[in-house]
């Protein structure tokens, strides 16, 4: 077991050397006082980008709330776009429901399903 994974000598960073370990600050900081601390503050972990899952050519919008929604092309619906809306015969026009036309509308998934 190298002295890395032992006790954690370095604040930051430790790389394994020829006989030992050395201790590797960030960019324009330095190890202080030849102690195995760097001068720098750690840094909290940066969150993953958000991921679009939109399908169906969708495109996704942020709602401000750090949510993605996606904006559906003409003849999908559903949460990430998924649900075609348009049957055999063609795209379903003329049906609302609730008075929301099914060209436009996530609800308009109903009209789809039996």
């Amino acid at each position: 077991m190298s002295l890395c994974q032992c006790d954690t000598p370095c604040s930051h960073l430790c790389l394994i050397v020829p006989g030992g370990y050395k201790c590797v600050c960030p960019d324009n900081k330095a190890v202080k006082n030849s102690y195995p601390t760097c001068d720098a503050p750690h840094e909290t972990p940066k969150p993953k980008p958000l991921g679009c899952g939109c399908l169906n050519g969708g495109m996704c919008t942020p709602n401000g709330t750090n949510i993605l929604l996606c904006e559906c092309r003409d003849g999908y619906s559903g949460e990430l776009c998924g649900t075609p809306l348009y049957l055999p015969g063609g795209l379903v026009t003329g049906h609302c429901v609730h008075h929301t036309c099914a060209r436009s509308s996530a609800s308009a998934i109903h009209l789809l399903q039996p």
